[in-house]
């Protein structure tokens, strides 16, 4: 799979990753929004989606988004209901109405037979990413209706990874969180909430750009800045792989078993998205 150019600055690229790992004593599998790789009976679906132009139904999330700073707030009570009813789930999925804020809505499907545990690594730029939240660029989001905890749990892993050629100024370094789907996924069931509704760029952060096209985004008040070179915008890279759920007590001790040491192989497994 090919990586993703993005053609212009201040554009906002989200690209779904493919890793494929070696032979696996479970039955395993990882997808993206574009390629499938399965060993073994499980097999699943990355969804990514957004609002349609009629503002509730979903539709494929499109790459090339324009990204300005948030204009409201990203947890305020003005959301959407969307209709999500293709995912036959019973849960009413809301995303913020907020100008310029980002539809990313990602969930899994179990397109097989065995019922599975799955889990989503999302690789975040680092530049744009900070242990606290005052100095983050760029925020993702939850939906805030999904009860805490009993359905995705997530984790700042502490991973970065680098994608593509290191140019020195860590514009393409990315962290990695771990979003885990804790009930058992039953066969052609879709997850009941989704891992991610959305992302948003800071309401505080400016936007600077040179001669040559290269473009800083920072926060001011607080020093926090990351660079990116022109027609090379910031991207968010998706992964989501799910074991067999027999056998198994936990989702974390399946996808540890099918999918081990996320430290040592998460470069690994978002490598295949490089040329």
């Amino acid at each position: 799979m090919k990586k993703k150019i993005v053609s212009m600055v201040m554009v906002f690229a989200m690209i779904a990753a493919l890793a494929i790992g070696g032979t696996l004593a479970y039955f395993t599998d990882t997808d993206s929004a574009t390629n499938t790789f399965t060993v073994g009976n499980v097999e699943i679906r990355l969804n990514e989606d957004e609002r349609a132009e009629d503002g509730t139904s979903l539709q494929d999330f499109s790459d090339n988004k324009k990204l300005l700073p948030l204009v409201g707030s990203a947890q305020s009570n003005d959301k959407t209901t969307v209709d999500n009813s293709e995912y036959e789930v019973e849960a009413d999925w809301q995303v913020p109405n907020a100008a310029n804020w980002v539809d990313k809505i990602v969930s899994v499907t179990n397109t097989s037979t065995e019922k599975a545990y799955v889990r989503v690594l999302m690789a975040f730029p680092a530049k744009m990413d900070d242990p606290v939240a005052s100095n983050m660029l760029m925020h993702w989001n939850i939906d805030r209706n999904m009860p805490d905890d009993e359905f995705w749990t997530y984790e700042d892993t502490g991973i970065t990874i680098t994608m593509g050629a290191d140019m020195g100024t860590d514009y393409n370094r990315y962290n990695i969180y771990n979003f885990t789907y804790q009930p058992e996924l039953e066969a052609s069931k879709t997850t009941e909430w989704p891992a991610i509704n959305g992302v948003y760029i800071d309401s505080r952060v400016d936007a600077m750009q040179d001669e040559n096209g290269n473009i800083t985004y920072q926060i001011a008040e607080t020093g926090k800045s990351a660079f990116f070179f022109a027609g090379d915008g910031p991207s968010i890279y998706v992964l989501a792989q799910a074991v067999q759920a027999d056998g198994f007590a936990n989702a974390e001790e399946a996808l540890e078993a099918g999918f081990p040491d996320l430290e040592a192989n998460a470069q690994t497994w978002f490598n295949a998205v490089q040329d």
